[in-house]
């Protein structure tokens, strides 16, 4: 669905199939404000970067290491010494400030925890890597995605198809609450607003019941 086609679909929903209250430009904006809080609810926009880290260096400024924008990190590994890819527990800065005294000060090793701050933009590895475990591509992270903004009309959401007419509830919603004679579409954009959180919700729950089979299948074959 590109965004000519949101567009269409949202004016024929609030009932101005030519703009009256509405300019193009208003639900442009709308559109994309809209994926941004998909993206952020449902977590659906997912990728794999691979990080550099530096010997004796234990902090790194994630926006320059990865390409991506992102809204947060759920998975991070370690090319352990250049052999394996092992797993690092998630920590914070407060939480290792209370278990491991000292922490920022410790030799260099095999780091075994990290932590992320998204305001600070700095993923922390912990203990800072030696030699061993410095190098390109050393740290892959998994990330959740920021929504990325139509700029034209040919453009598709970068979201799942599923959660394309999530867009149209969105700013449909948006639309009739602004409107000055709102009290008129009051139930109508109740209506909508359900509409729109029911098909999130939908999505969370068939997301968790595919991963709920990956698993099953996965134990199925290991015990095979």
């Amino acid at each position: 669905m590109t965004r000519k086609e949101i567009r269409t679909m949202v004016r024929s929903k609030i009932g101005e199939p030519i703009a009256k209250y509405f300019q193009n430009l208003e639900l442009d904006a709308w559109i994309n404000d809209s994926g941004r809080d998909i993206a952020f609810r449902t977590k659906c926009l997912k990728d794999t970067d691979l990080m550099t880290t530096v010997e004796n260096q234990a902090e790194y400024t994630i926006s320059t290491a990865i390409d991506d924008d992102i809204l947060s990190i759920y998975d991070v590994y370690l090319y352990r010494d250049g052999s394996r890819w092992d797993k690092l527990e998630s920590t914070t800065r407060d939480e290792l400030d209370i278990l491991q005294d000292g922490w920022q000060s410790q030799d260099a090793s095999t780091p075994v925890k990290y932590w992320y701050d998204k305001q600070l933009d700095t993923l922390g590895l912990y203990p800072k890597p030696n030699s061993d475990n410095s190098g390109v591509g050393y740290v892959k992270v998994y990330v959740n995605q920021e929504f990325t903004a139509l700029t034209v009309d040919t453009a598709t959401p970068s979201l799942p198809v599923q959660l394309h007419l999530a867009i149209v509830d969105f700013v449909s919603g948006v639309a009739l609450d602004s409107r000055s004679d709102k009290n008129a579409d009051y139930s109508k954009s109740s209506s909508v607003w359900q509409q729109y959180y029911a098909r999130i919700q939908q999505y969370l729950s068939e997301s968790r019941r595919e991963k709920t089979d990956e698993e099953v299948i996965i134990k199925s074959y290991r015990n095979i």
